[in-house]
């Protein structure tokens, strides 16, 4: 039971620093970047700090995390277009809510991660599951560019005569992508020069 209590504790006290990792890192790249993005967005590593959790702890860790880490930038910084309430609250859903929410689906691949036998199998999972995590961030900022961000008088870099869909999809990718690319040499660096990192420390059972 107290072995329990400690690694629950321990595991509350990991999700709170990866999310106050991941927050801080998300403001350091909206700071270098505003101007390049006025919009929103920032090319940043805070997506680390959710695959990091993930693969150490799981699907679940790394969700929370997300959540927390959007939570806390809806609050610190939050653009809304939105003109009335439900599509105020339907944007903080998408571009801050969930975003970070959705990088998680990127750590559904530990399970294969920490089955493979080999390094070669291990760095495949987690290339993919950086890469899908990712992925599905910018599958969420993307919607909601095509349904929030859709009027041209909004767009950013002069491209008021672009079709929204494409926009978005050009907006949002040149920040998200050049993110997933730092974030994959990140979490291979760290894979191949610390792994433990990526690893849950057991704790030893008590001598009764």
């Amino acid at each position: 039971m107290k072995e329990k209590k400690t690694n629950l504790i321990t595991l509350i006290a990991e999700i709170a620093i990866m999310s106050a990792l991941g927050f801080v890192l998300d403001e350091l790249g909206s700071g270098l970047f505003k101007g390049i993005f006025p919009n929103g967005g920032s090319i940043t590593i805070a997506m680390v700090a959710v695959f990091v959790l993930g693969y150490r702890r799981g699907f679940v860790p790394a969700l929370l995390c997300g959540l927390i880490i959007g939570s806390i930038d809806s609050i610190t910084g939050a653009m809304i277009i939105g003109t009335n309430a439900f599509t105020a609250i339907a944007q903080l859903c998408l571009d801050y809510l969930l975003a970070y929410a959705a990088a998680s689906l990127g750590c559904l691949f530990v399970p294969l991660f920490k089955k493979a036998t080999t390094k070669k199998q291990k760095m495949m999972w987690l290339i993919i599951g950086v890469v899908v995590g990712g992925l599905s961030k910018l599958l969420i900022h993307y919607l909601s560019g095509v349904i929030f961000w859709a009027n041209p008088s909004d767009f950013a870099w002069n491209l008021n005569s672009m079709s929204p869909y494409l926009y978005s999809l050009l907006y949002n990718g040149a920040y998200i992508l050049p993110s997933i690319i730092l974030c994959l040499g990140v979490m291979i660096t760290l894979y191949l020069t610390v792994p433990q990192v990526l690893l849950e420390k057991k704790l030893e059972k008590e001598e009764k």
